[in-house]
């Protein structure tokens, strides 16, 4: 304890020294622990979305755009495909597809998107109602708990939609308003950022259909309400004349037809097929190159506040020669010497690791706010993994590693010639 004491006292006794190789510490360490961090919460968001969705059936356009679009809801729809040429897809004997959520996209509330579809979102998103009940008809809704609290919304509540993603490039509100049935509980996945009705809500609000010609200028009266009625599940969609902007799709397994499914319907079809998992790990490597340079900055900075304590040390040691052979004359053992030295390296370590600590996190809080961060991809500085112990034990280690020589040099000290010295 009186070394670590001893440490202490040195390290005070010069603090802008000292304040410089805590800062070069908390520089690196932090830079290093907020990029971990951003990586950490990018592939706990994606793998967590992708609710086992093997597949992304939409209009032709970038493979990764509807992806993120449709899956992560982080960019804008490649366009509508019709139902007709997606129906096969819904066949519950189809050979390969096990399952198929069809979604329609382009209208929000405050920004959060609204998302029509049918009610099995709920089983498809392994989802859970915190309030209320499931949508009945159009313009009912269902709203996630980030979306109830920030709108102040309950089953009840009623709010007016906006076409476009973004509030601020909405020029129109939708006339009719919707009614909130239900709240989902909270997830910590972008479900908690978005609104749920039903497809046909999308339908009634574009006035869109009928783009085909239809045998015939009268409709009788049956066939107007079955083209009118609230689409609930897939067995509805037959025999619809509608958009939506994407079909997500499950396989029945891994085989051979499911890992060529994709392949046969660009080739075959005029609509898109995209692997969720293959989009992303293009994105992994178009990010991984920049993320790798930032990893390889900071370790050059964890370099540098290395050699930075190396010779605060050194410096140390020249100035305190004779301090140093009067304790070794007064009976302080050479273990002595060297540990005071080495603490007062883990001191510089730990205090720039604290100050790491606290700068990564409230950083990276206050950077994902005033970017898409966080409303894309619920990143926050709020989020702790135990691997960041491994990053600060590391940092602390390479000070020691530093103090060794000097501290080494210092415990060899020869008491006449530094008495002789002075």
């Amino acid at each position: 304890m009186k070394a670590l004491y001893l440490a202490w006292k040195n390290m005070l006794s010069k603090p802008l020294r000292s304040g410089f190789s805590i800062l070069l510490v908390a520089l690196s360490v932090g830079l290093y622990s907020i990029i971990f961090l951003i990586e950490q919460q990018l592939e706990n968001h994606f793998s967590k979305n992708l609710a086992e969705t093997d597949l992304v059936i939409s209009a032709k356009g970038s493979p990764l755009q509807s992806v993120l679009c449709n899956i992560y809801h982080a960019d804008v729809p490649t366009g509508n495909i019709h139902l007709s040429e997606v129906k096969a897809f819904f066949n519950p004997k189809h050979p390969v597809i096990q399952e198929a959520l069809p979604l329609s996209l382009g209208d929000q509330v405050h920004s959060y998107r609204i998302v029509g579809t049918t009610s099995g979102y709920l089983d498809w998103y392994k989802l859970t109602l915190a309030e209320g009940d499931s949508f009945q008809q159009d313009f009912d809704a269902v709203i996630g708990s980030e979306v109830a609290l920030q709108l102040g919304l309950k089953p009840g509540s009623s709010f007016e939609g906006g076409h476009g993603l973004n509030a601020e490039d909405s020029l129109e509100s939708h006339p009719h308003r919707f009614i909130v049935k239900g709240v989902l509980m909270p997830t910590g996945q972008i479900s908690d950022r978005l609104v749920y009705c039903p497809i046909s809500t999308y339908w009634a609000i574009h006035d869109q259909g009928h783009h085909h010609d239809h045998e015939g200028e009268n409709h009788d009266h049956e066939h107007h309400d079955e083209e009118n009625r609230t689409v609930l599940s897939n067995d509805s969609l037959a025999g619809r004349d509608y958009d939506i902007s994407a079909l997500l799709l499950r396989f029945r397994g891994n085989n051979i037809q499911a890992l060529n499914f994709g392949r046969m319907v660009n080739d075959n079809t005029n609509v898109m097929a995209s692997y969720p998992a293959i989009e992303m790990n293009r994105l992994y490597e178009l990010t991984g190159s920049a993320s790798d340079l930032l990893k390889w900055i900071g370790l050059m900075i964890s370099i540098l506040a290395g050699i930075s304590i190396f010779i605060h040390l050194w410096h140390s040691l020249q100035e305190r020669k004779k301090e140093t052979a009067l304790m070794r004359l007064g009976g302080a053992s050479k273990i002595f010497i060297f540990s005071a030295y080495l603490f007062e390296a883990v001191i510089l370590g730990v205090f720039g690791v604290f100050l790491a600590w606290i700068f990564s996190h409230t950083f990276l809080e206050l950077f994902s706010k005033t970017t898409l961060l966080k409303r894309s991809y619920q990143i926050t500085g709020w989020f702790f993994h135990m691997h960041e112990l491994r990053i600060y034990l590391f940092a602390v280690l390479i000070c020691m590693i530093a103090a060794l020589i000097p501290s080494y040099l210092a415990m060899r000290s020869q008491i006449q010639e530094d008495l002789t010295e002075f």
